[in-house]
């Protein structure tokens, strides 16, 4: 999503000052309520701060960002907190997008749910099927009259609609089984401006439709032991899931797919975390493949620095590490003029490949990236922090002919 890939510093310079007041405000208003096994079982809050964003697609943006915390559990003492991340905007340009994911806990944790579900009218792009990102397109965007923009993208719109719920039965400790699925139906995919290719291979672009409904269903087996879902010191988790598409679940494409994500968080000192991850997918079957389900390199979660989808192909295999360290401290009283309390900050790297095919994968090819970013604590209690990154991809054609992409990301909660 656009709004959350910036390219202009100035929205930083005039949104952190509302950001971070609002968050000691926010830490202010906090009583001792632990997140994780609160004994007031009716407890629930939502912090909600508003969102700002100009760019040329979208024009300007406003919308609101946030988080909702409840209590499921009635009265298990045992079980966590859900909660629910939302965010919701609309532009100048008569674009919408509404995205929420939510982690939820019944039953002192013997059941959770998770999942996401959105709906966006939005300006997306297409670099085509690939580790390279080779097309040449030249997009008239003031007219044909005018010099046209030579980029390696598309430029398209579309509609947009997702739910993936998974439901999970605690079968061991820390260890989850159940079923989960895969809803997305994509319409009015198009391209913004009149267009022609310039060099490449056009097919990169079409080889697999965005058009259509996909809808799967599959296995989801998940380890959990971190300490903190939203903002972890330390722990594990491990996710391992399968999904068919096909006739029988109604898709207008058939295929297998099989994910592993694996993270692991380590404590060495004080509240410092060190965060790495490692993600394996890949997909298989007869065909037609659905092109929003593709292998993705980039966006705001998985190699920032790149535009989610410069790199995508059927197999992806990729690396992140982080390094956290936050200014403040669990005993540490919050008070308003300290705010360097509640500031923290973050320096990351990450590496990722895409292919056809597993065997195709080969230590030559990886594409990279590093940055790092400022972190502002949003919640004491549940350490939810908010997020402002600056990343650069160093692949040096990803933004056209000896060019580098870049990015500014401002979100809730961690990367991973």
């Amino acid at each position: 999503m656009r709004f959350l890939f910036l390219n202009d510093p100035i929205f930083i310079l005039l949104i952190l000052p509302v950001i971070v007041g609002k968050s000691l405000i926010l830490n202010a208003q906090e009583d001792s309520i632990d997140l994780k096994h609160s004994t007031t079982r009716d407890f629930q809050r939502i912090s909600v701060f508003p969102a700002i964003s100009y760019t040329p697609e979208t024009k300007i943006t406003l919308g609101a960002i946030g988080y909702y915390f409840m209590d499921l559990s009635k009265g298990g003492k045992k079980s966590d907190l859900s909660n629910i991340n939302f965010l919701i905007i609309y532009t100048t340009a008569k674009q919408v997008a509404i995205e929420s994911k939510f982690e939820l806990y019944f039953d002192s944790n013997n059941w959770r749910s998770r999942g996401e579900i959105f709906y966006n009218h939005y300006p997306d792009r297409n670099y085509g099927v690939g580790n390279d990102a080779s097309v040449s397109i030249a997009e008239y965007r003031s007219g044909p009259e005018n010099p046209p923009d030579t980029i390696n993208y598309l430029s398209v719109n579309t509609d947009r609609i997702k739910f993936s719920p998974t439901l999970l039965r605690l079968i061991k400790p820390n260890l989850y089984l159940g079923l989960q699925t895969d809803i997305e139906y994509i319409y009015n995919y198009r391209p913004l401006y009149k267009h022609k290719y310039l060099d490449g291979d056009s097919t990169l672009i079409s080889e697999f439709s965005a058009n259509g409904l996909r809808s799967g269903i599959g296995l989801q087996m998940l380890f959990d032991s971190r300490d903190n879902i939203l903002n972890p010191l330390k722990g594990y988790l491990v996710e391992f899931g399968s999904m068919h598409y096909g006739s029988v679940t109604l898709s207008d494409f058939s295929f297998n797919s099989y994910r592993i994500d694996a993270r692991a968080y380590y404590n060495p000192v004080l509240n410092h975390t060190i965060a790495l991850q490692t993600v394996f997918d890949f997909r298989e079957g007869e065909g037609p493949y659905a092109l929003r389900t593709l292998g993705r390199i980039g966006g705001r979660d998985f190699l920032r620095g790149y535009f989610q989808g410069t790199y995508q192909d059927l197999t992806l295999l990729g690396f992140q590490i982080e390094y956290r360290l936050p200014f403040w401290r669990e005993e540490q009283e919050s008070k308003l003029w300290q705010i360097w309390k509640r500031l923290g900050i973050a320096v990351f790297a990450g590496t990722a490949q895409v292919a056809e095919v597993p065997s195709d994968i080969s230590l030559d090819r990886f594409r990279s990236s590093v940055g790092g970013g400022l972190r502002v604590l949003f919640s004491k209690e549940s350490r939810v922090n908010i997020r402002i990154d600056y990343a650069v991809g160093l692949a040096k054609n990803s933004d056209g002919n000896g060019k580098r992409q870049k990015g500014l990301y401002f979100y809730l909660s961690e990367a991973f």
